[in-house]
């Protein structure tokens, strides 16, 4: 803001590949710009992006391996992750398990000298654990963030994986001994004290602090992380509505909507420990002992099911957390600007006004920059203000709920809920790319950890072609059984993606818009798990054409974002292997099941196959969407309705009496705007 260059570090997260738009020159797409923004509260900063040195850090973060660890920001990383952050786990037996002893893989995925990031990852165990861990620090900041992940993800299947209690701790060497504790209930209403003893304080979220804190719905599952099974809502309930603050015994405080953080003061100086989404992933526990901060984010305090916890097979979530060291005693007002900052981050975008300028422009080729260099405004908007589009409501809804979505489609737990059609409901960043609306980026960040980042197939060491035995008969059914479950529990947690819907856009557009090492990791995932789709298509016939279409967008995503060639290949083989004879070249119309197919679904093909097109040039792709498209005009449209028919008939002979009962009735027009899209390519290609 001030025209001074500020420290920044740059990482290329796609490049352009596609030569059929002849935009093949591998030049960067997408830039992945870290830097760290100064902005005032409630307002925003404007940076501006130009070409330049960039100075560095006057405290510029690295990482050094030095005597069996890795030194980063200020602290050594154990290589068996036992310090300075450990991983706990309390089997169903009550026994604390950590990671020492485990086999564990390191790498640096960031190196600096904004932000430096370790990758530590285990395989799934069941006489201990398996976890992945990505732990981020900062130049000149005492703070350092972690997105760990619980995973249940064998090779070979081996059923649902219990335990009573999974929690990060952290003994900061500053603050041995300190009893001096801090718990963030709602804004402004922390609680403070000093420990007895060995006792502890904690803050305990038990349920979603709403009005449907305990009762279960076909549209929002509010036991998200208690793993509810639909099945089992009478005996899987909360205990009470909120959160209750407790210490040495005694009940301090409770509300509804916790901001999740614990801090601990001692000898003039301070830390704290925030869990993102704390509410809305309960039950969570924050948790405060002598010289201690532990986040337990499946916590021993669930008394329900048993006090049990588990994974079904193939299941693994997500959490972030932050820890920060701070030069004075943590305030209780500090505390609640940490949480609140971290729950909703600053989010950079190029100016809302530069949007409407630009429209859909700017996912195109960009050649120039403005002069002067493009702005970058960075600032999050306020939970409850009124944003175009996008509204919370804390008291109608359980806040991650938008109004120009159906209710109940993210969830921020692994439970049953999870089984979400994902083209209808994904999210992805169409309204932050027309709006500049930071509030819809981070929609679609959400959307990526919270519903596509658990994926039906996780699986360690997924390699393909070697795996292709785990594949059943549908491209996303794997075969596998779930295992046995104890009484009173049962299966909660993934379901088999849908198989018309399966499109996944957050994760590729999470990729682009912030760089989530989750997400890159989950579409090398997808993508692997389509690529066996496309060899079992070979000798396996399908239902609908969009089985096709939606698993063939997913592949041509999976190539533009990582570049794999391998992805490529299979794109290739497939459209040349089966797509290509599945179309009746009399009539120009892509064969699925017998009868008729729906208009939007029929498109649904144009989409794979314009993706496969953009990145190839290849013709003979363009003649099918050219076909298909043609098919379906020549077979839908009714003169005198001036509307398309839902469908396309496959028998000429019938066509007569579906016409009539369309006339008779009101025709759907559900597919028109795909074929609109179809049509519009079609015209701009001709």
């Amino acid at each position: 803001p001030n025209g001074k260059p500020v420290p920044a570090q740059f990482r290329v997260l796609e490049r352009w590949r596609e030569k059929g738009l002849g935009k093949g020159d591998l030049s960067v797409k997408w830039l992945l710009v870290t830097f760290l923004a100064d902005v005032p509260a409630g307002d925003k900063a404007v940076y501006r992006l130009k070409a330049g040195k960039n100075p560095s850090p006057v405290k510029p973060v690295k990482i050094e391996e030095k005597d069996g660890a890795f030194e980063m920001g200020g602290l050594t990383f154990k290589k068996d992750f036992t310090a300075p952050f450990k991983l706990v786990l309390t089997n169903p037996e009550g026994k604390e398990i950590d990671t020492e002893g485990q086999e564990i893989k390191w790498s640096v995925w960031e190196e600096g000298p904004v932000r430096a990031c370790l990758k530590a990852e285990s395989p799934t165990d069941h006489d201990r654990f398996g976890f992945i861990a990505w732990v981020y620090a900062y130049a000149g900041q005492k703070r350092w963030d972690m997105t760990v992940v619980l995973k249940n993800t064998p090779n070979k299947m081996v059923g649902p994986f219990y335990f009573k209690d999974f929690s990060v701790l952290w003994q900061p060497t500053e603050l041995a001994g300190a009893k001096d504790y801090l718990l963030g209930g709602e804004a402004g209403k922390a609680v403070s004290g000093k420990l007895d003893g060995r006792r502890t304080a904690s803050l305990y979220q038990d349920s979603s602090g709403t009005d449907n804190w305990n009762t279960l719905d076909r549209w929002r599952s509010t036991y998200v992380s208690s793993w509810a099974k639909i099945e089992h809502k009478r005996l899987f309930k909360p205990e009470f509505r909120g959160y209750k603050v407790t210490a040495v015994g005694k009940a301090l405080g409770a509300g509804n909507f916790a901001l999740g953080w614990a801090g601990l003061n001692g000898g003039g100086k301070g830390a704290l420990v925030c869990v993102r989404h704390f509410r809305e992933n309960f039950p969570k526990v924050a948790e405060v002992g002598l010289g201690r901060l532990t986040a337990r984010l499946w916590p021993k305090h669930w008394k329900t099911q048993g006090g049990l916890h588990w994974l079904d097979d193939i299941q693994r979530k997500a959490h972030d957390l932050s820890f920060v060291l701070s030069a004075g005693p943590v305030t209780a007002k500090a505390g609640d600007a940490r949480a609140a900052a971290f729950n909703h981050p600053l989010v950079a975008h190029c100016g809302v006004e530069w949007y409407r300028q630009t429209g859909t422009e700017v996912r195109e080729h960009i050649e120039k920059t403005p002069p002067g260099g493009r702005p970058i405004s960075c600032f999050v908007v306020p939970w409850g203000a009124k944003v175009p589009q996008y509204k919370f409501d804390p008291a109608k809804t359980d806040g991650w709920w938008w109004r120009d979505s159906a209710p109940g489609w993210i969830s921020f737990g692994g439970d049953v809920a999870d089984r979400h059609r994902r083209y209808y409901h994904q999210y992805p960043m169409d309204g932050f790319v027309g709006t500049g609306n930071p509030f819809a980026a981070y929609r679609t960040f959400i959307g990526m950890r919270h519903t596509a980042a658990i994926t039906p197939f996780w699986v360690d060491d997924y390699q393909f072609p070697r795996d292709k035995g785990m594949l059943g008969g549908s491209y996303c059914t794997p075969v596998r059984r779930p295992g046995k479950y104890r009484p009173p529990t049962g299966h909660h947690g993934y379901m088999s993606w849908n198989v018309q819907h399966f499109t996944c856009q957050e994760l590729y557009d999470s990729w682009r818009l912030f760089g989530d090492p989750l997400a890159l990791d989950a579409i090398h995932k997808t993508a692997r798990y389509i690529q066996f789709y496309f060899q079992g298509r070979r000798t396996r016939g399908i239902v609908e054409s969009r089985m096709d279409a939606r698993p063939m967008t997913v592949l041509c995503e999976s190539y533009r974002t990582t570049g794999d060639e391998s992805y490529l290949r299979s794109i290739k083989g497939f459209f040349r292997n089966v797509m290509w004879k599945q179309v009746n070249k009399q009539r120009g119309y892509y064969r699925s099941r017998p009868g008729k197919d729906k208009l939007f679904q029929l498109h649904a093909v144009t989409n794979g196959l314009r993706g496969y097109y953009e990145l190839t040039g290849d013709e003979t792709a363009a003649d099918v969407i050219l076909g298909i498209t043609g098919c379906c005009t020549a077979e839908c449209w009714i003169p005198e309705k001036k509307h398309f028919l839902y469908s396309v008939e496959v028998d000429p002979t019938k066509r007569d009496a579906q016409i009539a009962k369309a006339r008779a009735g009101k025709p759907k027009g559900i597919g028109e705007m795909r074929l609109a899209r179809a049509l519009a390519w079609c015209y701009l290609h001709t």
